[in-house]
């Protein structure tokens, strides 16, 4: 009887650890399968839950859209000189394979230049989409402002004016970057048009990237 007591709870820790090896594949899929349907971005912000420092400097940590957005709301309301690094990829489609179907405000502009540090970490921006005169996922960035270590996938850039792919008009420093995103205008001849894979204009710094990779698309105004 005692031997057969101990197989029954041996055969019973073997079914709970199974169960538990079961109930991690499960946790596994449900994970993925939420990835890939996870609902694309509205518009909405929320601000970071956690920040960072950096070489002295405090970060926001940026895992989602919601808290890139914010970010961006922030410094176009005056807070020019934060920082932020990306803990994650941040995907605004549905997927990392579309593109978002909701027009991003960059990142800085002409009365509010973005001055901070916006460190990708390695990470990749999936399906930004941006319609905008300064048309790229920052507006515009000032001498002391910095973009790097990142890269954007599946997205668009349209403009009347400037279009980059991470800086419409930069002043700063954008390093070790790379682009796969399309680029697109629309224009008559009379108008002067600033396009690049990386930015489209550039005052006083070199930028520096390892590659550079974006469709071009032109369209004339009738």
């Amino acid at each position: 009887i005692e031997v057969q007591q101990v197989r029954t709870l041996r055969n019973l820790t073997k079914e709970l650890n199974m169960m538990t090896v079961k109930d991690k594949i499960l946790a596994i899929l449900l994970a993925l399968v939420f990835n890939a349907f996870a609902a694309a971005w509205t518009g909405s912000t929320s601000e970071p839950e956690n920040m960072k420092k950096i070489d002295g400097k405090a970060f926001y940590v940026i895992t989602t859209a919601d808290e890139l957005a914010w970010f961006a709301a922030q410094v176009n309301a005056g807070q020019t000189t934060i920082n932020a690094v990306l803990g994650n990829d941040i995907v605004f489609g549905d997927n990392k394979n579309s593109c978002s179907s909701i027009n991003w405000t960059p990142i800085g502009n002409t009365s509010k230049t973005f001055a901070g540090i916006l460190d990708g970490g390695g990470h990749v921006v999936y399906g930004l989409y941006v319609k905008n005169s300064l048309a790229g996922l920052v507006g515009v960035l000032s001498a002391t402002g910095v973009v790097k270590n990142l890269q954007t996938v599946a997205g668009k850039r349209i403009s009347t004016f400037r279009a980059g792919g991470f800086v419409a008009h930069n002043e700063g420093f954008v390093q070790n970057v790379v682009n796969s995103d399309s680029i697109a205008y629309t224009s008559n001849s009379s108008e002067a048009i600033y396009v690049g894979g990386i930015v489209a204009t550039i005052i006083v710094y070199i930028i520096y990237v390892h590659l550079i990779q974006f469709k071009y698309e032109r369209k004339w105004k009738s």
